[in-house]
């Protein structure tokens, strides 16, 4: 499990990250639009699109898909 509260304005170059959620609500922004997923909702965000996550303030489950993986990602997450 990952603790996640609130992810910065990024974007990645080489690859993409989808969401989606299983139970609870997952709010942030993707090409400075809102986005408030709940249970069945997903989001797909290209290399390159600005986005954020959070603040989360429930438990959350989903899934987070990396294309192609990164293991950079993997470090940041088992860091947070």
């Amino acid at each position: 499990m990952v603790r996640l509260r609130l992810v910065s304005p990024h974007y990645h170059t080489q690859y993409s990250e989808s969401i989606k959620v299983l139970d609870g609500t997952f709010v942030g922004s993707a090409d400075d639009r809102s986005v408030r997923l709940g249970p069945g909702d997903e989001v797909s965000v290209p290399p390159r699109m600005v986005h954020s996550w959070g603040p989360v303030q429930e438990p959350v489950r989903m899934v987070l898909e990396i294309r192609p993986a990164h293991e950079g990602f993997e470090k940041w997450l088992t860091s947070s």
